[in-house]
């Protein structure tokens, strides 16, 4: 297991070694009394409100 420095060791998940256990991840944040849309918020909320941000101020080019 990994913990990240200042990271109690209650927090960390055992089984979360790679992308491919990220089930575990979402499955562990339910185990914890998370509701859904925290869940949706930490696995893919953040990020694509982020990158909805960003495409939306640097839409792609098409200079090829």
């Amino acid at each position: 297991m990994i913990v990240p420095a200042g990271m109690e060791l209650d927090a960390a998940l055992d089984g979360l070694a790679g992308p491919s256990e990220f089930p575990n991840l979402a499955e562990a944040l339910e185990n914890r009394g998370y509701g859904r849309a925290e869940r949706e918020a930490i696995l893919y909320g953040n990020l694509r409100r982020f990158l909805d941000e960003v495409l939306a101020h640097h839409p792609p080019s098409h200079d090829r």
